[in-house]
């Protein structure tokens, strides 16, 4: 899980998403961080601005469960916290825009314990004693080493909300601190109502329906802490465009929000000191991730982590539905999993581990090594090439049954001969007999088990091996999660050393791609359906 929300930008999306927010929530998902509530991030929102289709709105709370009688030390944003929203636009999770916010506090007189000492009517009132101001920067590139590029500072909050005698028209105050940025963008930083909702029951023994029915918005009459900022499309892409359809490479971003503490901090004498090295303390992507999907023991770690830490690829059986995940979200046991590195694209990875782990698991099933004489039948086929690939690193002899168009790049990939599989008699151009046999399309079983020796091995992956004479063992393969074999095979695609025939498309060819593959009109291609086009 990459922990980012990916946005539509394209103009076919307005109307959606100025429906239905991209949103994410977690509230003292952690150990450390509930006992830091000024930098725990509690939720992530990010839509193409309803009023503004050429803007996008990006919002990060901060803050759980702030009640509002929270005097006279009501909550505010830290002074010592780095406050963030980062962009990345080209989908490799690493940001390529941060938005940096840091706050200072301004106490007009230090002998009231008052947070106000009358009636707030205006930002600039000299009732409103405990002030806080901030600066607003902009990062291209990394977001401690890129260029940096001051958009606002001293830029005023509003008071909390403390109640009708000293904030008696609130709504005003707020409106006020809404401040214009250059290029058209505008921000905001304060108090507001947590508008996210869930039952916290959930938390009692997983007390849902139909188990419990007594549903209620724990979060109901509580805030947050606010950062909201918006700004022009075309400053968020890569090309520095506004996309004019979804299947424009530019038409999605992703969003993320951390929090970042000094890495020392010293207190005495009642005051704070600190050093300038920030560390990651909290971050937030997906909605609920690291509150319920992550063990509680790397709870503090997947806080501590960048997203790109997340690419990951797997495979999990039982698939759901027989054919893959077919949601936003899984689960997958933690020691299944792969780490995608940064030079392997997301294509050849969500292509590599079935087709990768099955041919890899059928040679050793056929325990192939030095010199074994191998049949591969349905080497066109992405996992038969894979097989011809990893059986030619073992120094095995072998025999591949392709179309012949395939021929030379198997040839390529160490067979030693390739007879064309669109002949009715291809069993009897084969010379010898073979050690071991791995059937990796239907209808060849049965003329291969005849090429095997006495004694030899048969492994279909297509769930038709014949039934065992002349003491042949004849197997069906099934193929399990295995994160060793997995690691090995990205080690060498990203060395070069191995190729898959892989190709993206876009989710709604899906339907048109499936009947090709039915038909047999792929040409052994394996396709990778994506939201966009990596």
């Amino acid at each position: 899980m990459k922990g980012i929300w990916r946005l539509s930008l394209a103009a076919a999306a307005v109307v959606a998403m100025a429906i239905t927010a991209v949103r994410a929530s977690s509230h003292r998902e952690a150990p450390l961080i509930s006992a830091d509530p000024l930098a725990d991030n509690t939720d992530v929102y990010a839509f193409v601005s309803p009023n503004a289709p050429d803007k996008v709105t990006l919002i990060a709370n901060f803050i759980p469960f702030e009640a509002p009688y929270s005097g006279p030390n009501f909550f505010k944003f830290d002074d010592n916290v780095l406050y963030e929203i980062m962009v990345d636009n080209n989908g490799d999770a690493v940001e390529d825009i941060t938005f940096q916010f840091t706050f200072r506090t301004d106490v007009r007189n230090p002998n009231t314990f008052l947070y106000n000492t009358g009636p707030i009517t205006s930002l600039d009132s000299t009732t409103f004693n405990v002030r806080q101001f901030y600066t607003v920067t902009r990062i291209d590139g990394p977001r401690r080493r890129g260029r940096g590029t001051v958009l606002a500072t001293d830029l005023p909050t509003p008071p909390v909300n403390v109640g009708f005698r000293s904030t008696p028209n609130y709504e005003a105050l707020a409106a006020a601190a809404v401040r214009p940025l250059p290029n058209g963008a505008q921000v905001f930083a304060g108090q507001r109502d947590d508008p996210f909702f869930v039952d916290l029951n959930v938390f009692d023994l997983l007390a849902v329906p139909p188990a419990d029915t007594k549903n209620f918005d724990g979060l109901a009459g509580f805030n947050v802490h606010t950062i909201a900022i918006e700004v022009p499309i075309s400053t968020l892409t890569a090309n520095g465009a506004r996309p004019s359809t979804a299947s424009d490479p530019n038409a999605v971003i992703g969003v993320w929000s951390t929090t970042s503490r000094p890495s020392v901090t010293s207190r005495g004498g009642g005051q704070e000191r600190f050093s300038a090295n920030y560390v990651q303390v909290s971050r937030l992507g997906h909605p609920l991730v690291n509150e319920v999907v992550i063990p509680r023991g790397v709870k503090d770690t997947f806080n501590a982590l960048e997203p790109t830490g997340d690419a990951v690829l797997v495979h999990e059986t039982p698939l759901p539905g027989g054919s893959g995940f077919w949601a936003e979200q899984v689960l997958v046991d933690a020691s299944h999993v792969a780490h995608r590195p940064a030079g392997m694209s997301p294509v050849v990875a969500g292509g590599l581990p079935v087709a990768g782990l099955t041919a890899m698991q059928a040679l050793r099933q056929l325990q192939v090594a030095a010199n074994t004489r191998l049949l591969v039948t349905g080497a066109s086929g992405v996992t038969g090439a894979i097989a011809v690939q990893l059986a030619a690193e073992l120094n095995a002899r072998i025999v591949a049954t392709a179309g012949a168009r395939r021929a030379q790049r198997l040839v390529g990939f160490g067979a030693d001969q390739v007879i064309d599989s669109h002949e009715p008699d291809w069993a009897e151009r084969v010379d010898g007999e073979f050690d071991a046999a791995l059937v990796a399309v239907r209808d060849t079983a049965a003329a291969a088990m005849t090429l095997v020796r006495d004694g030899g091995r048969l492994c279909s992956i297509t769930s038709d091996a014949p039934s065992t004479v002349r003491g042949i063992e004849s197997t069906d393969l099934y193929v399990r999660p295995d994160a060793d074999q997995l690691t090995y095979l990205v080690d060498r695609c990203v060395e070069g050393r191995m190729e898959l025939d892989v190709s993206s498309v876009a989710l709604e060819d899906g339907p048109s791609v499936a009947q090709r593959v039915i038909a047999g009109q792929s040409g052994g291609r394996k396709y990778v359906l994506s939201l966009a086009h990596w």
